[in-house]
């Protein structure tokens, strides 16, 4: 069984939105380093150029982690496959049949669920104008917090 409630916040995230409550603050917290992680064997095709042209900016930005590979190779393919069901164009909208009754057409239930699984991944990175209100980026101090606790 998953965990319940709300996710927690990471450690980073809490002093970018001034926590002022230091007991909530793990100093503790698991600090992998911001490179590129090794790209999966999945990823490839359009999958590949999204990874090869986001990543480096989600490094640069510090929200990419060598941890983060698989989460983000998620990412990377469901946006192709969100991108690749788009572009079809042998699929309509609605199937029209021959006793006249209508359905929605399978790539479009597809196309929606990438898209909903894609907003999930896109918040997990920081790609939503929500997932990054209230950030404030004070340029690089590194993952040593403790200097945001005197």
């Amino acid at each position: 069984m998953g965990s319940r409630g709300i996710a927690p916040k990471p450690t980073a995230l809490k002093i970018l939105h001034g926590e002022k409550n230091k007991d909530r603050i793990n100093l503790n917290e698991p600090k992998p380093k911001p490179v590129m992680p090794e790209c999966p064997d999945i990823v490839t095709g359009g999958a590949r150029k999204v990874w090869d042209s986001l990543g480096p900016i989600l490094v640069r930005l510090g929200v990419l982690k060598e941890t983060d590979g698989l989460a983000f190779a998620a990412l990377c393919v469901e946006w192709s496959r969100y991108s690749e069901l788009c572009k079809s164009e042998e699929g309509e909208i609605v199937q029209i049949f021959e006793n006249g009754t209508r359905q929605v057409a399978p790539e479009v239930s597809v196309s929606h669920k990438c898209l909903t699984q894609l907003i999930k991944l896109f918040a997990l990175f920081g790609l939503t104008p929500s997932s990054r209100a209230g950030l404030i980026i004070k340029g690089d101090e590194g993952d040593d917090f403790s200097e945001f606790l005197t």
